[in-house]
């Protein structure tokens, strides 16, 4: 389990038990709403509000006196150039640590979102790819929990790997599986397989719309951008 994994069991639980009779659509409602409420309180709460206000009071003074400056050369200009970069520097200092502690939150939630909300597994076989070509995959239920048969196009068989969470692929591990993990486990190192790939189909939440406008991102993304830009002016954040 990777950094960015860490808080899914707890959204799991969460997502289970108490809005287990709630419809999936509204599920992603209420997620939403709520990563995008909890961003912006801990940035809020991070961040130094007064001095941003005053560096935001100190931009737009700059502004004013650059668009009243009737110099007509670039060098009388210069002094107002570099006040204004070193005060959207300053800014910018203000508000990235507090930007990126607060996104913490919605990033790891979408994570979770995309393993669990994504996909589903199907009653069907779907297609299989697996990496080297020389070795073929198969779909199973007999056991009732989905598996997934790797043998060798000669008919040795290679490895069994179950299917308990709907990840479309599984590989070895690598560096980056730190900070972000798979769900579905990994292919061990010294074995010969590479990659093996699941076509599983998507989930719908929508139901009008192309195929890509109606995944859990499209119904998630707007109300998380709505909830923020309102959250934002009556918080009145800066």
């Amino acid at each position: 389990m990777g950094l960015f994994n860490l808080p899914g069991p707890f959204y799991e639980l969460i997502d289970q038990s108490v809005f287990a009779a709630v419809p999936a659509p509204w599920r992603l409602v209420f997620w939403a709403i709520t990563a995008a409420v909890i961003s912006l309180l801990l940035y809020k709460w991070l961040s130094p509000q007064a001095k941003i206000a005053a560096t935001k009071e100190r931009v737009a003074e700059i502004r004013r006196r650059m668009l009243d400056h009737d110099g007509d050369d670039l060098a009388s200009a210069m002094p107002l150039v570099r006040a204004q970069l070193g005060i959207a520097f300053r800014h910018l200092g203000l508000v990235l640590p507090a930007t990126l502690i607060a996104s913490f939150p919605a990033l790891t939630l979408m994570i979770w979102l995309d393993t669990s909300y994504a996909r589903v597994v199907p009653d069907g076989a779907p297609p299989i790819e697996v990496v080297p070509s020389d070795f073929e995959g198969t779909w199973q239920t007999d056991s009732g929990l989905p598996l997934i048969t790797v043998r060798e196009r000669g008919g040795n068989h290679v490895a069994d790997i179950p299917v308990g969470k709907p990840i479309p692929q599984i590989e070895k591990r690598h560096w980056w599986n730190v900070l972000l993990g798979n769900p579905a486990g990994y292919l061990p190192d010294q074995g010969p397989l590479e990659r093996v790939t699941v076509h599983l189909p998507e989930r719908a939440f929508l139901p009008f719309g192309p195929n890509w406008a109606r995944s859990w991102i499209a119904l998630f993304m707007p109300v998380f951008f709505i909830t923020s830009l309102l959250f934002y002016r009556l918080a009145r954040i800066q």
